[in-house]
């Protein structure tokens, strides 16, 4: 058996090495909602050919030896909505706080607050109407709300489907309530 001693590292060079010039930070345009005043994305959705039901509802696409391995169909489903501002996100915490006995305290209602920005802030969405096969209509009265049909539709459509959505929208706009 024979021993070995460590190696020893080598000094440091002599020779000072050049300076970098880094570029001072800058923050990004999106900071300002008047610059980046919508989100777009696509949530994918997942069937079996042979079934009606959802297989899978995911913010980001399998891919294509995926599906073809598990059988499925992919569908894209776009979806674009506005950003909330500050004065908005307030009030829709406001509206969505209970108080809570055992902690002395009011609190945020993070799912009341996900109906609000749906019903305020969904511009499009890439589903087609159920009987009419168009896309769906989501224009607006004065106060700024959904149409009662357009509404009800929403309330129609798989949990998993809009929890998805919503899951992308707070992550692309940097959403924290």
């Amino acid at each position: 058996m024979t021993d070995t001693l460590p190696q020893e590292t080598p000094a440091p060079s002599e020779v000072p090495a050049a300076p970098v010039e880094v570029a001072p930070a800058t923050l990004p345009a999106a900071i300002w909602l008047s610059k980046r005043p919508t989100v777009t994305f696509k949530i994918y959705v997942y069937r079996r050919p042979d079934e009606e039901e959802l297989s899978a509802v995911m913010v980001l696409p399998l891919g294509e030896d995926a599906v073809k391995a598990a059988g499925v169909q992919e569908i894209a489903v776009e979806v674009e909505f506005s950003i909330p501002n500050r004065k908005q996100m307030a009030r829709y915490k406001d509206r969505s706080a209970r108080w809570v006995d055992e902690i002395s305290s009011l609190v945020s209602d993070r799912n009341v607050i996900r109906q609000q920005i749906i019903r305020t802030h969904l511009l499009k969405m890439g589903i087609p109407h159920p009987t009419t096969g168009e896309a769906l209509d989501f224009s607006r009265d004065e106060d700024g709300r959904l149409k009662p049909e357009t509404e009800t539709l929403l309330d129609e459509l798989h949990p998993s489907l809009l929890d998805a959505i919503m899951t992308k929208f707070e992550r692309d706009a940097n959403l924290v309530y």
